[in-house]
């Protein structure tokens, strides 16, 4: 499962933050979602990403489905759902 990835859609660049729960020792159950300003970098690191970038909300890990690679595609549906279900 992937625990950050960014998406393009109606005109913005989302990115969505699975981060680590050091309280936990395990990753969260929600991914938290980002309005970035500019598009991420192509290469290097996304460290700080989200810093420059305005919260939008946030959906659960288990909403947003993946193609089988769980690497290539983000199922649009997932995406969607979210973006009607935000300001």
């Amino acid at each position: 499962m992937p625990r950050v990835f960014t998406v393009a859609v109606r005109g913005e660049w989302l990115l969505f933050d699975c981060p680590f729960d050091e309280a936990s020792d395990e990753y969260g159950t929600d991914y938290i979602v980002y309005a970035l300003p500019v598009p991420p970098p192509s290469t290097g690191s996304w460290a700080g990403l989200a810093g420059s970038a305005h919260q939008r909300g946030t959906i659960g890990v288990s909403a947003v489905t993946f193609d089988s690679t769980k690497r290539t595609c983000v199922g649009e549906e997932s995406i969607e759902q979210f973006l009607s279900a935000t300001p």
